[in-house]
Protein backbone atom coordinates (compact mmCIF):
# COMPACT_ATOMS: atom_id res chain seq x y z
CA UNK A 1 0.00 0.00 0.00
CA UNK A 2 1.52 3.20 -1.43
CA UNK A 3 0.04 6.22 0.83
CA UNK A 4 1.70 9.45 -0.33
CA UNK A 5 1.07 12.05 2.25
CA UNK A 6 0.91 15.90 1.61
CA UNK A 7 3.76 18.43 2.92
CA UNK A 8 3.27 21.67 3.60
CA UNK A 9 5.73 24.39 2.88
CA UNK A 10 5.89 25.73 6.50
CA UNK A 11 8.59 28.43 5.78
CA UNK A 12 8.70 31.98 3.78
CA UNK A 13 8.33 33.03 0.48
CA UNK A 14 10.72 35.37 -1.27
CA UNK A 15 8.00 38.33 -1.36
CA UNK A 16 6.96 37.59 2.58
CA UNK A 17 10.62 38.01 3.74
CA UNK A 18 10.80 41.37 1.57
CA UNK A 19 7.16 42.71 3.21
CA UNK A 20 9.02 41.92 6.29
CA UNK A 21 12.20 43.51 5.88
CA UNK A 22 10.75 46.41 4.47
CA UNK A 23 8.15 46.72 7.80
CA UNK A 24 11.12 46.59 9.74
CA UNK A 25 13.24 49.25 7.97
CA UNK A 26 10.22 51.52 7.66
CA UNK A 27 9.72 51.27 11.36
CA UNK A 28 13.76 51.85 12.19
CA UNK A 29 13.57 55.16 10.03
CA UNK A 30 10.69 56.18 11.93
CA UNK A 31 12.84 55.85 15.28
CA UNK A 32 15.82 57.10 14.25
CA UNK A 33 13.75 59.95 12.99
CA UNK A 34 12.31 60.82 16.34
CA UNK A 35 15.11 59.97 17.91
CA UNK A 36 17.08 62.43 15.96
CA UNK A 37 14.18 65.31 16.48
CA UNK A 38 14.62 64.80 19.88
CA UNK A 39 18.27 65.32 20.18
CA UNK A 40 17.56 68.63 18.25
CA UNK A 41 14.92 69.72 20.25
CA UNK A 42 17.43 68.95 23.42
CA UNK A 43 19.68 71.30 21.83
CA UNK A 44 17.84 74.09 20.59
CA UNK A 45 16.34 74.22 24.78
CA UNK A 46 19.72 74.24 25.95
CA UNK A 47 20.22 76.59 23.53
CA UNK A 48 17.48 79.08 24.49
CA UNK A 49 18.27 78.65 28.16
CA UNK A 50 21.89 79.62 27.39
CA UNK A 51 20.55 82.72 25.45
CA UNK A 52 18.24 83.71 27.94
CA UNK A 53 21.00 83.94 30.91
CA UNK A 54 23.29 86.04 28.53
CA UNK A 55 19.98 88.12 27.74
CA UNK A 56 19.37 88.65 31.59
CA UNK A 57 23.24 89.48 32.27
CA UNK A 58 23.67 91.66 29.30
CA UNK A 59 20.91 94.07 31.65
CA UNK A 60 22.74 92.47 35.06
CA UNK A 61 25.66 94.39 33.42
CA UNK A 62 24.28 97.71 32.60
CA UNK A 63 22.66 97.71 36.53
CA UNK A 64 26.16 97.38 37.67
CA UNK A 65 27.78 100.40 35.54
CA UNK A 66 25.14 102.23 36.99
CA UNK A 67 25.33 101.03 40.78
CA UNK A 68 28.66 101.66 40.20
CA UNK A 69 28.47 105.63 39.07
CA UNK A 70 27.02 106.16 42.17
CA UNK A 71 30.22 104.87 44.77
CA UNK A 72 32.10 108.29 46.47
CA UNK A 73 34.59 107.44 43.88
CA UNK A 74 32.38 108.03 41.09
CA UNK A 75 29.43 109.86 41.96
CA UNK A 76 28.40 110.74 37.65
CA UNK A 77 24.82 112.57 37.60
CA UNK A 78 22.68 110.43 35.75
CA UNK A 79 23.38 112.75 31.97
CA UNK A 80 26.89 111.72 31.92
CA UNK A 81 26.53 108.41 33.13
CA UNK A 82 23.92 108.04 29.89
CA UNK A 83 26.24 109.80 27.50
CA UNK A 84 29.72 109.25 28.48
CA UNK A 85 31.10 107.38 25.96
CA UNK A 86 34.19 106.14 27.46
CA UNK A 87 33.52 104.85 31.47
CA UNK A 88 30.01 104.48 31.31
CA UNK A 89 27.18 103.33 28.50
CA UNK A 90 27.38 105.93 26.23
CA UNK A 91 27.75 103.99 23.36
CA UNK A 92 24.53 101.93 24.34
CA UNK A 93 22.62 105.44 24.81
CA UNK A 94 20.17 106.82 21.94
CA UNK A 95 18.41 109.92 23.41
CA UNK A 96 15.75 109.62 21.26
CA UNK A 97 12.72 106.81 21.67
CA UNK A 98 13.17 105.27 18.51
CA UNK A 99 16.61 105.14 17.64
CA UNK A 100 19.16 103.01 19.02
CA UNK A 101 22.78 102.36 19.44
CA UNK A 102 23.86 98.65 19.15
CA UNK A 103 26.47 98.25 21.95
CA UNK A 104 28.43 95.62 24.03
CA UNK A 105 29.71 95.33 27.85
CA UNK A 106 32.03 92.26 28.57
CA UNK A 107 31.45 90.86 32.27
CA UNK A 108 34.68 89.24 32.31
CA UNK A 109 36.48 92.28 32.62
CA UNK A 110 37.87 94.19 36.14
CA UNK A 111 35.78 97.17 35.01
CA UNK A 112 33.10 97.06 32.97
CA UNK A 113 32.64 99.64 29.75
CA UNK A 114 30.36 99.20 26.76
CA UNK A 115 32.19 98.98 23.58
CA UNK A 116 30.30 100.36 19.91
CA UNK A 117 28.90 98.17 18.01
CA UNK A 118 30.02 98.89 14.40
CA UNK A 119 27.08 98.98 11.93
CA UNK A 120 25.29 97.92 14.35
CA UNK A 121 26.67 94.43 14.60
CA UNK A 122 27.72 93.18 17.91
CA UNK A 123 30.79 90.49 17.88
CA UNK A 124 30.36 87.27 18.80
CA UNK A 125 30.17 86.11 22.65
CA UNK A 126 33.82 83.35 22.88
CA UNK A 127 33.20 80.26 25.12
CA UNK A 128 36.11 79.30 27.39
CA UNK A 129 35.26 75.70 28.25
CA UNK A 130 37.75 75.78 31.36
CA UNK A 131 35.51 77.54 33.56
CA UNK A 132 32.59 77.30 31.19
CA UNK A 133 32.23 81.44 30.47
CA UNK A 134 30.89 83.38 28.02
CA UNK A 135 33.14 86.70 27.26
CA UNK A 136 34.73 88.80 24.59
CA UNK A 137 38.42 87.90 25.68
CA UNK A 138 38.36 84.29 24.73
CA UNK A 139 39.56 83.05 20.88
CA UNK A 140 37.11 80.08 20.92
CA UNK A 141 33.77 81.83 19.37
CA UNK A 142 30.48 80.69 20.64
CA UNK A 143 27.18 80.12 18.43
CA UNK A 144 25.49 83.46 20.70
CA UNK A 145 25.19 87.55 20.14
CA UNK A 146 24.46 89.90 22.37
CA UNK A 147 22.93 93.53 21.46
CA UNK A 148 22.29 95.81 24.40
CA UNK A 149 20.86 99.17 23.65
CA UNK A 150 19.56 101.74 26.28
CA UNK A 151 17.01 104.32 24.78
CA UNK A 152 14.46 106.52 27.12
CA UNK A 153 11.15 105.75 28.22
CA UNK A 154 8.52 107.93 26.35
CA UNK A 155 7.13 109.60 29.43
CA UNK A 156 9.78 112.19 28.74
CA UNK A 157 11.16 112.90 32.32
CA UNK A 158 14.58 111.43 31.67
CA UNK A 159 14.68 109.74 34.91
CA UNK A 160 13.65 106.25 33.46
CA UNK A 161 15.47 104.17 30.64
CA UNK A 162 15.26 100.87 28.88
CA UNK A 163 18.06 98.39 28.95
CA UNK A 164 17.46 96.08 25.87
CA UNK A 165 19.57 92.83 25.84
CA UNK A 166 19.22 91.06 22.87
CA UNK A 167 20.80 87.53 22.64
CA UNK A 168 20.97 85.99 18.85
CA UNK A 169 22.28 82.29 17.79
CA UNK A 170 21.74 80.13 14.71
CA UNK A 171 20.60 76.56 14.66
CA UNK A 172 20.11 74.59 11.76
CA UNK A 173 18.99 77.44 8.96
CA UNK A 174 16.70 79.28 11.55
CA UNK A 175 18.00 82.60 13.65
CA UNK A 176 16.54 82.68 16.68
CA UNK A 177 16.49 85.63 19.15
CA UNK A 178 15.74 85.87 22.86
CA UNK A 179 15.43 89.53 24.52
CA UNK A 180 15.04 90.85 28.12
CA UNK A 181 13.97 94.09 29.09
CA UNK A 182 14.07 96.63 32.28
CA UNK A 183 13.49 99.73 33.37
CA UNK A 184 16.45 101.65 34.79
CA UNK A 185 15.62 104.24 37.11
CA UNK A 186 17.82 107.43 37.71
CA UNK A 187 17.87 106.98 41.94
CA UNK A 188 21.08 108.61 42.55
CA UNK A 189 20.45 111.92 41.55
CA UNK A 190 18.59 114.13 43.70
CA UNK A 191 14.61 115.03 42.08
CA UNK A 192 14.58 118.33 40.66
CA UNK A 193 12.82 120.91 42.71
CA UNK A 194 9.48 122.18 42.01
Amino acid sequence: MNIFFKTENKGFTLVETLVAVAIFATSITALISITARGINNNIFVKNKLIASYLSQEGVELVRNMRDSAVLPENSVPWDVFLSDTENWIGECYSSTVQGSNACYVDGATSELSAFECIDGVCPVLGFDEQSSTYSYSVITDSIFTRTITVRPIESGNNQEVLVDSIVEWSQGSNTYRVSYKYNLFNWFDPPPQL
